[in-house]
């Protein structure tokens, strides 16, 4: 499945494909995005972005707490895209 992502990074919004079984963060810096990352695994919470449509699978990741995710804050590093859109925003 291959999903559509609207990516929102310093107030611009970008349309991406991102293909099955690719991370968010990866899909974005393969469109030539500068998005804000650290480390690449979970650990940091540099790539923190808010999810504002769609879903995603994430393992549990201890750097984002209860209420993080309550609010819709995922780690793209770490996200796999479970929907045919996505709306992420990196400016919330």
């Amino acid at each position: 499945m291959l999903v559509t992502l609207h990516v929102s990074i310093d107030g611009e919004t970008s349309v991406l494909t991102v293909p099955p079984g690719q991370t968010l963060l990866k899909s974005i810096e393969l469109a030539g995005l500068n998005p804000p990352c650290a480390c690449r695994q979970g650990t940091c919470g540099a790539c923190m972005a808010k999810l504002l449509a769609g879903t995603v699978d994430m393992p549990d990741c201890p750097v984002l707490s209860r209420r993080d995710r309550a609010d819709g804050m995922i780690l793209p590093c770490q996200a796999l895209a479970t929907s045919d859109v996505l709306h992420l925003s990196y400016d919330e």
